[in-house]
């Protein structure tokens, strides 16, 4: 049996927002380590393309198919409270028993929500 790669493939996707709104994604491919942003004004669909990969919306037709464990999806003010709470931990000196002052990086920080 081969090794599977952690990613995402969407083909000819089309997901139901509502009962008369559908996103379609003619091929979205995400791949570990890769981080995405969307990135628009207010209204523009940013959410709603956010949450197809996750799996949040209806899948009408085509494909998705995941082989991550999960997708998380940030907002940016949510990613700028993980990046100050980090800063806030690594500027005192207020560690924990046996934790080194080491930093985390991005994708840990992300990881333990």
């Amino acid at each position: 049996m081969g090794y599977i790669m952690s990613s995402l493939q969407i083909s000819q996707g089309t997901f139901r927002l509502s009962d008369t709104k559908t996103l379609k994604i003619d091929h979205l491919s995400v791949a570990a380590g890769e981080s995405w942003a969307f990135v628009g004004s207010n209204g523009s669909g940013k959410s709603a393309l956010a949450r197809a990969p996750a799996g949040d919306l209806p899948l009408l037709s085509g494909q998705r198919e995941s082989h991550f464990s999960r997708v998380t999806r940030l907002s940016f003010e949510q990613l700028q409270k993980l990046v100050s709470d980090e800063w806030q931990r690594n500027n005192t000196d207020l560690l924990s028993p046996g934790e080194e002052d080491t930093g985390r990086t991005t994708a840990e920080i992300i990881q333990m929500r």
